[in-house]
C-alpha cells in the first residue's frame, strides 16, 4: 500500500505479506478476474481528496490463491447475501505489470484448481473443485469424480469463488518441505 498526502513529494509505504488475494467483486465494471484485480489496484482518493492511496504488488507468490468476494452484508435483509454474477477468469493469467511494484517481476501462472460454490446463500449451498492433473481436468464432487473438459471448467462463471493459479515457470508443491 502506498499513501501520499496532497503536496507531498513521496508516499508513505507499507508492506502486507499475503498468502491469499481476495477480491472484491462487487462493482458493476468488474466481471473478469483481471477487472477485478484492475480495481483492487486502482488508486483511490480518500479523506476529500487529501490523500490517494494505491496497491501493487512488491513480490507475487510461487502459488496465487485468488478468493473472490462472492458474500457481502445486505443491510436492508441485516445477512450476508451472495452476489450472483457472472465473472471470468482465464486458465492461463499474466499479472498486468500496472499492478506490480518497479522491481517486481511479472509472473505468468496457469490455472490449477477452480472451487464453485452453488446455492442462494452463506448459510445453504454446496461445494464442489475442479483440479488439473497433469494436463487433465477432473471435477470433484463429494465422492464422485468426474473426467471434464477445459472448457467446461471455463464454464463454471457464476460458481467460481476460489482460483489456485501455478508459477508457469516450474513445479509448485503444496506438501510441507522435509525440515518441516
Amino acid at each position: 500500500n502506498a499513501v501520499r498526502a496532497r503536496g507531498a513529494r513521496s508516499d508513505s509505504v507499507s508492506y502486507e505479506p499475503f498468502n491469499v488475494l481476495s477480491l472484491p467483486i462487487d462493482s458493476p465494471q468488474v466481471n473478469s478476474v483481471e477487472d477485478a484485480l484492475c480495481a483492487f489496484t486502482a488508486t483511490e482518493t480518500i479523506n476529500g481528496g487529501e490523500f490517494t492511496k494505491s496497491v501493487r504488488f512488491q513480490e507475487m507468490p510461487h502459488a496465487l490463491v485468488i478468493t473472490l468476494q462472492r458474500f457481502s452484508y445486505d443491510a436492508t435483509r441485516g445477512a450476508a447475501s451472495k452476489i450472483k454474477k457472472e465473472l471470468t477468469y482465464p486458465m492461463e493469467l499474466q499479472v498486468d505489470p500496472a499492478h506490480l511494484a518497479p522491481e517486481c517481476q511479472s509472473r505468468a501462472y496457469e490455472l490449477l484448481a477452480v472451487l464453485c460454490h452453488t446455492g442462494l446463500s452463506i448459510d445453504s449451498g454446496h461445494y464442489y473443485a475442479l483440479v488439473r492433473y497433469d494436463d487433465s481436468w477432473y471435477w470433484y464432487d463429494d465422492e464422485i469424480v468426474s473426467k471434464v473438459s477445459a472448457s467446461e471448467v471455463a464454464k463454471r462463471t457464476y460458481d467460481v469463488y476460489i482460483l489456485i493459479y501455478a508459477n508457469r515457470s516450474g513445479k509448485v508443491s503444496f506438501l510441507p518441505s522435509a525440515s518441516s
